[in-house]
């Protein structure tokens, strides 16, 4: 009997200690909400190199595939002459694209506010346009969503501003 009780005894206090779960590692966040957008303002200097991904084969325009994707996963980036803009569509039904649009509105607004950019939103029955400027050296943020036959599309864009 005794042989029983300790036998017991050492599968009840292994089963605890297998039983026991390690701490959870600790991980650190490396970005922050702002990263990705500075990213792009930054690499808009430079014709988006830092971002450019694998050239996409098209004999009309120049337009490379982008390994920086702020809003879905479709973002490319074109050149127009010496100018290049960067672009992400995403297509959904009316609430996820309404939503998608105040969501990107309200995270560029609070990367962008500490820096003067001037917001302007305006809203129809059928799309939703905002913009960001700051000053004409700096490129225009674009936001747009609106109806596609059964779906909505939200575009979002960085180009030059208009007449540079």
């Amino acid at each position: 009997m005794n042989k029983s009780i300790i036998t017991a005894l050492s599968l009840l206090v292994l089963t605890g200690c297998v039983s026991q779960k390690a701490p959870a590692p600790k991980i650190v966040k490396t970005q922050n909400t702002c990263s990705p957008l500075n990213t792009l303002l930054n690499a808009h200097t430079n014709g988006f190199n830092a971002v450019k991904a694998n050239k996409v084969g098209n004999d009309f325009i120049n337009q490379w595939h982008a390994n920086t994707h702020f809003i879905a996963n479709t973002c490319t980036i074109t050149q127009h002459n010496k100018q290049f803009s960067y672009q992400c569509t995403s297509e959904n039904k009316q609430a996820d694209a309404t939503n998608l649009h105040i969501q990107t509105v309200d995270k560029i607004r609070q990367c962008l506010a500490s820096q003067g950019w001037y917001e302007n939103t305006k809203e129809s029955a059928t799309s939703m346009s905002s913009n960001f400027v700051l000053d004409e050296a700096h490129p225009v943020i674009t936001l747009f969503t609106s109806q596609s036959r059964t779906r909505y599309i939200t575009r979002f864009e960085i180009a030059p501003p208009l007449g540079n």
